[in-house]
């Protein structure tokens, strides 16, 4: 799979299954999340994600949250489509 229009941001909260909140550039941002599992132990307060921007006006959310950073195994992204991605 090939994302387009990728952002790097800091994981704060997860209300929901759906949504979550991420700082990105400075700001507070809600974004849709795609895997809608648990994943508690990867989106922890502080996580580095990663967002793929969507410019369709009609969306509620302008990001989707694509993928986490795995402290346990360095330089290892768990992509949100539930593949693993080296970097």
């Amino acid at each position: 799979m090939q994302y387009k229009h990728i952002h790097k941001a800091i994981f704060l909260s997860r209300p929901n299954r759906f949504i979550a909140h991420v700082m990105l550039d400075g700001k507070n941002e809600t974004v849709h999340v795609k895997n809608t599992g648990r994943c508690k132990e990867l989106l922890v307060p502080g996580a580095t994600v990663y967002l793929e921007e969507d410019e369709n006006p009609a969306r509620k959310t302008k990001y989707d949250l694509i993928a986490v950073e795995c402290e346990v195994t360095p330089d290892t992204l768990l992509a949100k489509d539930e593949i693993e991605v080296k970097v």
